[in-house]
């Protein structure tokens, strides 16, 4: 039997960071896999953990984990959220 396991939590990145998602409880061949528009594609293979690269907005990422000939485990999806930089904005001068 395949057992998808489950994503470990992360704490939100900043824009252009990246973060490494752990993957625990599985049995079985692990595929990484990140949602692109409607389309999951995948990403690494093999390890139980993915760096996921510098992102510069909120991706989902899930695994797929097969056993031998069993069908396939598809973990739930995970949400890594990305916030956007910090900004000072303008400081303008209005003379009265």
């Amino acid at each position: 039997t395949s057992l998808a396991g489950t994503i470990g939590s992360v704490p939100n990145i900043c824009q252009g960071s990246s973060t490494t998602l752990t993957v625990t409880g599985t049995r079985g061949t692990i595929q990484w896999q990140l949602l692109v528009g409607s389309t999951w594609t995948n990403v690494g293979t093999g390890a139980t953990t993915l760096n996921t690269g510098a992102l510069s907005a909120s991706t989902q990422f899930r695994v797929v984990v097969t056993n031998g000939v069993c069908s396939a485990a598809t973990s739930a999806p995970y949400t890594v959220v990305v916030d956007q930089p910090s900004s000072g904005g303008t400081v303008s001068v209005t003379s009265g």
